[in-house]
């Protein structure tokens, strides 16, 4: 039902270069709570109780608040709250499983052209998600390295709310309409 993680992130071009390095903490509880908190190089929030999604900037003094909807919901790390049928609807799914039985890898591949990726795979120690990989269609390569992830533990309601702190912009486009 829940999941926290500690995060390491990277982003490759097309050419394998490291174009940036991100460490976060992430919070997930089903069905979408999310809470995503970069920590380096820039500190940044994003959470969403599945209703709405807030993303705080502190170096700019500002937030922007949208509509959590199903665009957003199918996003790569959001897909760790999907249950399997979901998954087998929307992916067409291979495994790879090591010699000792203990690791596992799962290459996803969208069924619909509209998706945010070309290429997802997930790996696996044991029942412990370890890295996460997904290409854009621009050849871009996302990695999420996770460590001291705990799993079915309480996670309080608070850390899916968020309130604006004070003097700092808000961009409210949550009244907005829906696509």
């Amino acid at each position: 039902e829940t999941l926290s993680a500690d995060v390491e992130q990277l982003l490759l071009d097309q050419d394998g270069r490291e174009v940036q390095e991100t460490r976060a903490r992430l919070l997930m509880r089903k069905p979408s709570a999310f809470r995503w908190e970069v920590v380096e190089p820039y500190e940044e929030l994003t959470v969403t109780d599945g209703s709405l999604m807030w993303r705080y900037e502190p170096d700019l003094e500002q937030v922007t608040i949208k509509r959590f909807n199903e665009a957003l919901d199918r996003t790569p790390v959001m897909l760790l709250n999907a249950g399997a049928a979901t998954i087998a609807d929307t992916y067409e799914v291979s495994a790879t499983f090591a010699e000792d039985g203990d690791s596992a890898r799962f290459v996803l591949l969208p069924k619909h052209p509209d998706s945010l990726f070309e290429r997802l795979s997930l790996s696996f120690a044991g029942a412990d998600l370890t890295e996460m990989q997904f290409e854009d269609s621009l050849g871009q390569l996302t990695s999420l390295s996770f460590t001291a992830l705990v799993r079915n533990q309480p996670l309080e309601t608070t850390l899916f709310e968020f309130t604006p702190p004070p003097d700092v912009e808000v961009i409210d486009s949550s009244a907005a309409a829906s696509d």
